[in-house]
């Protein structure tokens, strides 16, 4: 609202005051209809942050649950299953990966605002490629360590190795059957050996495998109380003794033992149902795998560390306790693909 000045005869010396009383008046009418507008544009910033937050967690908590479980289907609610627009099952080295593209859109219920955000995930699982053979060997081995591999297929070979084995002086040999019968000088696979075996199973470089890593994993410094631990990958750094009646794994939830710079014994009738990784980083000794003659693995071995002279090494393969572990919900992880964030 404008002042209107009118003058009369003998008023001259209120020009100024009228001119100047127009003039603030006009001042803050502008300034009211500035700061009306900076209320709205803030008002609508907030909204836009807001909903920003709102698609963006939405995106994440489907993001997360993709990774916790293998049947997403049944396993989401129905708000994050309608947040997965596409997804698409692939096979690589028979490692099932499903790759997904989500999209989220968050609406202002006190305006006409949306905000949308989209990314695409990969999920997959922690064991790219399942070994082939009851045992695999990237370090060395003694000539008298007792190696017995058993596997149901006799036609198959027994074991991968770095290096060729030396001539043996203990019991190095394959078992058609548990019963010990039907056994046979080990057979080497001849398929050429990869640099990094680490990496070729895991997918993550040997100098980069860590706990950490490893979600979910449990870290422990000996196997004192292993039995209590409830997570299926269990990463020992030092040696570890399992004890009478300390069986870890089983046929719907084996296990991924690893060992880091240790020894290992297993006591009698101790069976573990899963996989078996021996690591060596802070030493190059030779380390022992210990196990009774009634104590068995069940599934396959890497050994990465330099097995000793003394050790007593027996693994049963079995490809169903592998392909079990590998899809296993809690060996599974997902991953935002690079580039392809997009909100609008």
């Amino acid at each position: 609202m404008f002042h209107t000045c009118k003058y009369q005869q003998g008023t001259t010396l209120l020009v100024p005051v009228c001119l100047l009383l127009t003039l603030v008046t006009t001042a803050v009418v502008a300034y009211s209809k500035q700061l009306r507008h900076h209320a709205v544009t803030l008002q609508r910033e907030i909204e836009r942050s807001e909903l920003h937050l709102t698609s963006s967690t939405s995106l994440a908590v489907t993001h997360n649950a993709l990774g916790a479980t293998m049947r997403w289907q049944t396993a989401l609610s129905a708000t994050q299953k309608s947040i997965i627009r596409e997804h698409r099952n692939v096979d690589i080295r028979g490692a099932a990966t499903t790759f997904f593209s989500l999209s989220a859109t968050a609406r202002s219920a006190a305006s006409s605002l949306s905000y949308t955000q989209s990314m695409n995930v990969v999920r997959y699982p922690l064991i790219r490629a399942t070994p082939a053979q009851p045992a695999i060997f990237s370090a060395s081995i003694s000539p008298n360590a007792e190696i017995t591999l058993v596997r149901p297929h006799p036609d198959k070979l027994d074991f991968w190795s770095r290096d060729a084995l030396a001539s043996p002086v203990a019991v190095q040999h394959r078992c058609e059957s548990t019963a010990m019968a039907s056994c046979h000088a080990l057979r080497p696979a001849d398929t050429p050996f990869p640099d990094d075996v680490v990496k070729y199973i895991f997918g993550v470089s040997r100098s980069a495998f860590h706990a950490d890593v490893l979600p979910g994993s449990n870290t422990l410094t000996d196997c004192e109380n292993i039995t209590s631990v409830r997570a299926r990958i269990i990463w020992v750094t030092g040696s570890c003794h399992l004890p009478l009646g300390a069986n870890l794994g089983s046929d719907d939830n084996p296990v991924l033992l690893i060992i880091e710079d240790g020894h290992l014994s297993l006591s009698s009738g101790v069976t573990v149902t899963g996989m078996l990784v021996t690591l060596s980083r802070a030493s190059a000794l030779h380390k022992d795998i210990i196990q009774h003659e009634t104590s068995t693995i069940i599934g396959a071995a890497l050994i990465a560390q330099p097995l000793s002279a003394r050790s007593s090494l027996r693994v049963i393969y079995d490809k169903n306790t592998l392909t079990a572990l590998q899809n296993a919900h809690y060996t599974q992880r997902t991953a935002f693909l690079t580039g392809s964030w997009h909100d609008f």
